[in-house]
């Protein structure tokens, strides 16, 4: 008989968002007219592709409440967002294995092509006893999907391999007691 001990799964949600078209237009609006005024206190990846600011936390936030309350709901968590950004990933361009600290972490995929671009991909924090290796999770996602999942566990995004960019916004929560 298997079973896994509670301390051993990994909470994992994927909430689809509503009035999804209308939300999208709304994040890539405040990304386009954005994507050129970011200063040196903007978070800034290699390829200038990476945004964080505080304003954006709110709008971000604000644009997809419906979502994060439904996460609350189905988790039993009270969060308090704590950063926000978008990202974008244009051709061969890619995230390295790394993860986000303490509380819970999202990704909502906002230009998602199923079948061209790669979804975040997460490694068990359990080696598997077969191989001594780390099993990766890839899951199933849609355009307009939040992924919710402990920010502790290690993830990365593979190299778009399309001409057409990848983008998502992403939202670090803090678990209020």
């Amino acid at each position: 008989m298997k079973f896994v001990p509670e301390e051993f799964q990994i909470p994992f949600y994927k909430i689809s968002c509503c009035n999804w078209i209308h939300k999208k237009n709304k994040l890539r609006v405040l990304i386009e007219n954005n994507i050129n005024s970011f200063t040196n206190n903007d978070l800034i990846s290699k390829v200038n592709t990476t945004f964080l600011n505080g304003n954006f936390k709110n709008e971000i936030c604000e644009i997809t409440s419906d979502e994060i309350k439904t996460f609350e709901q189905i988790s039993n968590l009270q969060v308090e967002s704590k950063e926000a950004w978008f990202q974008v990933y244009n051709y061969m361009e890619n995230h390295g294995a790394h993860n986000h600290g303490l509380g819970y972490s999202c990704v909502l995929f906002i230009n998602f092509v199923k079948g061209v671009h790669q979804p975040t991909h997460f490694l068990t924090p359990f080696v598997d006893c077969t191989h001594a290796a780390n099993n990766i999770y890839i899951p199933d996602v849609d355009e307009g999907d939040f992924l919710f999942f402990p920010s502790t566990i290690t993830h990365y995004v593979p190299s778009n391999r399309s001409q057409t960019s990848r983008i998502i916004a992403s939202i670090n929560f803090l678990i209020k007691s």
